[in-house]
């Protein structure tokens, strides 16, 4: 059920959450901001933001 948080499937602990931001910040060597327009293109997923800023 995607309201029960309790219960998150294994595609929820993968995505980037903007509230992290500043783990993912250093992680990718990015700005809050470019963080931020990566996630409106790509969308919050953890590997697809990896290939937007090219790294793994």
């Amino acid at each position: 059920m995607a309201d029960d948080l309790g219960n998150r499937g294994a595609e929820e602990r993968i995505r980037i959450s903007i509230d992290e931001a500043r783990c993912w910040v250093r992680r990718f060597g990015a700005t809050r901001e470019h963080l931020r327009k990566a996630v409106a293109e790509v969308g919050a997923s953890a590997d697809r933001i990896a290939g937007y800023f090219g790294k793994k």
